[in-house]
């Protein structure tokens, strides 16, 4: 989805692009240069990109990749599937939030679920006397509010 978000924002060379998910919040996708280039290999078999070639002088020419009509549909569908999206992990939701920071309109039934399944996961911990003290527990119900906050800030 990360990938897919950066392309409808602007085209871009995959070096680009994996520049871009190793730095900033993107970096906690882990994707290294040559995952990047597998992904946009799949990405163009299912038709979701194409590549331009571009002369680059004297060196070796690059190839820009944009997005095409099928991978604007296929990335709409990603975000606007609530039952899909609500269970998004941390570093998947960092991608929803750049495809919302591009300015790509996330819809408010997506956002709301997703707020809905935090809060639910957030009153399960806070229930669960057991872990209460441990540090993971508190890492958790520490991530799941800033989850929640952000993600109510959007609606």
């Amino acid at each position: 989805m990360a990938v897919l978000s950066l392309l409808k924002a602007h085209p871009a060379h995959g070096y680009d692009i994996s520049r871009a998910v190793a730095e900033g919040p993107l970096s906690m996708l882990g994707l290294s240069r040559p995952a990047v280039y597998a992904v946009l290999d799949r990405f163009a078999r299912r038709g979701w990109v194409t590549g331009q070639t571009q002369s680059s002088g004297n060196r070796p020419d690059k190839t820009v990749m944009l997005l095409t009509k099928t991978g604007a549909a296929a990335l709409a569908k990603m975000q606007s599937d609530t039952a899909t999206v609500a269970a998004l992990p941390v570093v998947p939701l960092v991608a929803l939030l750049l495809a919302h920071d591009a300015g790509q309109a996330i819809p408010r039934a997506t956002l709301q679920a997703l707020v809905d399944m935090r809060k639910s996961d957030l009153a399960k911990l806070e229930a669960d006397s057991d872990h209460a003290d441990s540090a993971t527990s508190a890492l958790s119900r520490r991530v799941l509010r800033a989850e929640i906050e952000t993600l109510e800030s959007l609606l």
